[in-house]
């Protein structure tokens, strides 16, 4: 049982984490694009090292959020899941566990 909760969980950190590193490589190509078809007034007034140093930190700041966001999901998950297997077990205890009783 342990090995078979544990393969899914591998699983689920693989694909959640490749598909991270696909929209943050979307995103980036998508702004790269942008700024590279930009107009050349825009270019003039900003220094192109500068725009590449914002399209990496922010990059960066995206794949930051979605690590947080898929862990905050991952986590509430399994908390309501191990709450109703506690419920599932014995309602008793789980309502002590919880507090109510």
């Amino acid at each position: 049982m342990i090995l078979i909760a544990q393969l899914f969980m591998y699983a689920h950190d693989y694909v959640s984490a490749h598909m991270a590193t696909e929209l943050v490589a979307d995103l980036r190509t998508s702004v790269y694009r942008n700024v590279m078809y930009a107009s050349m007034p825009f270019h003039y007034s900003h220094r192109s090292g500068q725009l590449f140093s914002t399209m990496l930190q922010d990059g960066h700041r995206a794949e930051v959020y979605l690590t947080a966001v898929r862990e905050l999901l991952t986590r509430s998950i399994m908390a309501t899941l191990y709450g109703c297997l506690l419920l599932l077990i014995s309602w008793r205890m789980a309502l002590a566990t919880f507090g109510v009783l």
